[in-house]
């Protein structure tokens, strides 16, 4: 959070390219990290619904960054709607991954293929998990292949078949929790020298298809200048989401615990708050959730974001927004303006 706000006040060309290549590092980390711990819980983190063909579409660029320039990328996504219920961000990380994958067994070049289809799956596919009507998502690579040996382990953790220092095992281990938890399933056709296909099949969506765009813009404050009260008890972490914050056109209040924060909420003297944006785990007697409980009930005008990086221990439906630490400036703007604007459609049917 701290290098995105670093980097677009920076006006400094060697400083912004230092501080880009830290960002790349961080990315890094933080991607290792969520891998580790999308296969150890037996959840997502934020399951929407989502048109798989749309989410394929606008990762065509970082797919592009990833690929080197003798691999050429072939697309298969035939018009229409393809609407599944995911977590969008474990399901583009599937899909990098994959495609990282291939590109790691295509060292001279070669095609990756993704393309889109329907299938009905049944009990051969799908085991106990959903069966019906899915997507299937085929990636095909035209690269050295995988034994029979190592495709049989190819979704164990840890496991990998690159030296020392060049790959984690954590790539594939990611797609088999990311179908297992999405109540799809996963499957690997390879031979030597033959190439490699991976087959993801998922759920269609019942629903109609709600393509959340908001979090690819930045959005600024609804009408004039909302007021944010932030809660944390992490110093550090307050001056930069402050900063994020003040950068998007909020005014900001701090608070170092829930309490702190109730009292600012009880204050009529000065000016009225719009948004709660609390962490959620903080010492005291009251942790994120209680406090957006309490807020909820005496101040039903207040919009609520949440943040936190423990996911796995949420209860299942709070019933207001939750961003993934870390999240960028994006996601942040993203998630106050539709806090205000869900809670004041809310108030109007109310």
């Amino acid at each position: 959070m701290g290098l995105q706000l670093a980097d677009m006040l920076c006006t400094n060309p060697r400083a912004k390219r230092a501080i880009e290549a830290c960002q790349r590092s961080a990315q890094r980390g933080a991607q290792l990290t969520r891998q580790l711990m999308t296969f150890s819980r037996g959840r997502t983190n934020e399951v929407k619904q989502v048109d798989l063909r749309t989410l394929i579409m606008d990762m065509c660029e970082l797919l592009h960054g990833a690929l080197p320039s003798r691999v050429e990328l072939n697309l298969e996504l035939p018009e229409g709607a393809w609407p599944i219920k995911v977590d969008p961000l474990q399901c583009e990380l599937a899909i990098l991954n994959m495609a990282i994958n291939a590109r790691d067994a295509m060292p001279d070049g070669g095609s990756l293929s993704i393309r889109l289809g329907r299938q009905e799956a049944g009990a051969r596919d799908i085991g106990e998990l959903t069966r019906g009507s899915c997507v299937r998502l085929e990636i095909t690579d035209s690269g050295c292949g995988m034994s029979e040996e190592v495709r049989e382990r190819a979704f164990e953790p840890f496991f990998t078949t690159k030296p020392v220092g060049e790959g984690t095992g954590l790539g594939l281990a990611q797609v088999y929790g990311f179908a297992r938890q999405s109540h799809g399933t996963v499957s690997i056709d390879s031979e030597i020298d033959q190439g490699t296909r991976i087959t993801l099949l998922l759920p269609f969506a019942n629903e109609n298809v709600e393509v959340n765009e908001l979090e690819h813009r930045i959005s600024g404050p609804m009408e004039g200048t909302a007021r944010v009260l932030l809660v944390d008890d992490d110093a550090e972490v307050r001056d930069v989401v402050g900063s994020m914050l003040e950068e998007l056109g909020y005014a900001v209040d701090v608070a170092n615990d829930a309490e702190a924060a109730l009292a600012r909420l009880a204050t009529s003297d000065q000016p009225r708050v719009n948004v709660l944006f609390s962490d959620i785990v903080m010492p005291g007697h009251l942790d994120g959730v209680s406090l957006a409980e309490m807020a909820r009930s005496h101040y039903p005008e207040l919009g609520i974001v949440l943040a936190t990086g423990y996911t796995e221990t949420l209860p299942a439906d709070l019933g207001m927004r939750v961003l993934t630490k870390p999240f960028t400036i994006q996601t942040l703007s993203a998630a106050l303006f539709e806090a205000q604007e869900q809670n004041r459609a809310w108030l109007t049917r109310a």
